[in-house]
């Protein structure tokens, strides 16, 4: 059973630019599912949305930037600092599907594992 806490949405020109959602799965983990550009515009809900989903305490915290064609440096920052939040809670930490420009970043801040860098 899968159940939405919150979502964001920014839309520019009637277009969703950005679009990120908390999903709460039966199995103690929490999904955040992220789409569209995550940028200067768009970092503060990213974070936002990012931080209501640790503070929720799951057994894993799992950010799916599958949507994503678009990630800031700023916004990356954003994802290691509730990486390192959720580790320090004893949570589980995975990031599913990043986006192929930012793999080797990803592996190289140990964000996420050789492993996982398939998508």
């Amino acid at each position: 059973m899968t159940t939405a806490q919150e979502q964001v949405q920014m839309v520019f020109d009637d277009e969703v630019v950005f679009q990120a959602q908390i999903e709460i799965l039966a199995d103690d983990r929490v999904h955040v599912v992220v789409s569209g550009s995550v940028d200067l515009w768009s970092e503060s809900q990213f974070s936002e949305v990012l931080d209501a989903a640790a503070a929720l305490r799951p057994g894993a915290l799992v950010v799916d930037l599958r949507g994503v064609d678009f990630l800031s440096a700023s916004s990356l920052r954003h994802l290691i600092r509730v990486r390192d939040v959720a580790r320090g809670r004893g949570l589980d930490f995975v990031v599913h599907s990043p986006p192929a420009g930012i793999v080797r970043w990803l592996l190289a801040q140990y964000v996420i594992l050789p492993a996982h860098a398939d998508h």
